[in-house]
């Protein structure tokens, strides 16, 4: 199993918050330089997530970012990585291609624009399209594909059979759902099932919103809680200052994101309803403690990040938010929304059952999957 250990993160300009801080300072923070170890052990079945071990990456959707939700802008703030799909023309995300794209569509020239406040975080390597040289929207397309030929029988007459046929109609398509929040269930269910795949893959968290939708809530309940925690969060800042934050923030948010890891990593493992017994209460009492270590100087980096912002376009907020870990089945997104379908349809879904009993997600090695969602909540937003 590869586990890491990080460099001195000081020697490239990162350490605190004090006069070197990247809030008095110009520039963009740079990739994080690892070195791997293959000699170190741990608990049965972790090396398949290696990921995790490795880093604390976690896959944000593109709704999410596009309305700078707290989903988006805490991950960007306490993860290693963001990890997203971005719809893209086939086969590249050359700047160049991404602007001859924007030119020939208007809906996709406003949802690139939408994204303009990103730039920072992508050149600094906070945001990426892929992982491990791969990208989700493989997995998006095997999520329609089965959707398409009837795999949930409630949701297959609301998706789009040829959504892919197509690269500018369906880079219109998806712009479009997402700069209007995703009302459209043949765009986003399969993209967010397909984004919960890819993370299962590669062994990596997802960013949840709270749950507000009948099908958010079916999916809230098939969920199990492994660790919860509240961290100072910042909200509607430009990606300059974000990945200045991120920068001063990176050796004091180690420890937290190391804990987040391994309990994530633990709950993932665990059988059942099982929670992992003493070693996962352990490890979700040690997420605590260590938000708690890093909440004060944490909280003093964003407000001073706040104090500093007239510097940019945007007045940045400080806050607080809820991080609640909870482990979900690979097919959760596909369960809950052909929950919600029937229940538009009039009919009674049995409280926690599977949409069908006989109705295989995906037939592969991922299908009995999970992942650990991070579900944010503003703590006094409602």
């Amino acid at each position: 199993m590869r586990t890491v250990r990080r460099e001195n993160h000081a020697a490239q300009g990162r350490a605190g918050n004090g006069k070197n801080s990247r809030l008095h300072a110009t520039g963009h923070c740079t990739g994080k330089s690892l070195v791997m170890q293959d000699n170190v052990q741990g608990p049965p079945g972790l090396c398949a997530l290696r990921s995790i071990i490795v880093w604390m990456n976690v896959v944000v959707s593109p709704y999410h970012l596009t309305t700078r939700e707290p989903a988006a802008v805490v991950p960007l703030l306490l993860a290693d990585q963001v990890v997203t799909l971005m719809p893209a023309p086939f086969r590249t995300i050359m700047p160049d291609d991404l602007r001859l794209a924007a030119e020939s569509m208007p809906r996709y020239r406003k949802f690139v624009e939408s994204w303009q406040w990103t730039q920072a975080l992508w050149e600094s390597g906070a945001i990426v399209p892929a992982h491990e040289g791969a990208d989700a929207l493989g997995e998006v397309r095997r999520v329609l594909d089965v959707l398409t030929g009837g795999g949930f029988d409630e949701l297959a007459p609301l998706m789009r059979p040829g959504l892919f046929d197509d690269e500018k109609e369906y880079l219109d398509a998806v712009a479009g759902d997402v700069l209007k929040g995703g009302p459209d269930p043949g765009i986003c269910v399969p993209l967010t099932a397909g984004l919960d795949r890819f993370a299962v893959r590669h062994g990596l968290m997802v960013a949840r919103g709270p749950a507000t939708s009948v099908a958010q809530k079916a999916e809230e309940a098939m969920g199990r809680r492994v660790f919860a925690f509240s961290i100072p969060m910042l909200s509607q800042a430009s990606g300059e200052l974000m990945s200045d934050v991120r920068a001063d923030a990176e050796e004091m948010l180690e420890e937290l994101r190391g804990a987040v890891s391994e309990a994530a990593a633990w709950g993932v493992e665990a059988q059942g309803t099982e929670t992992g017994g003493e070693r996962a209460i352990e490890l979700a009492e040690g997420v605590s403690e260590a938000a708690r270590s890093v909440s004060g100087e944490l909280g003093d980096l964003v407000h001073t990040a706040v104090e500093a912002c007239d510097r940019y376009d945007i007045r940045a907020i400080a806050g607080v938010a809820t991080v609640t870990g909870v482990v979900l089945p690979v097919d959760a997104v596909l369960r809950s929304s052909a929950r919600a379908a029937r229940a538009m349809i009039g009919e009674r879904a049995q409280r926690g059952a599977v949409a069908d009993g006989n109705l295989p997600v995906v037939a592969d090695p991922l299908a009995s999957g999970k992942f650990v969602g991070l579900v944010v909540k503003v703590v006094g937003k409602r």
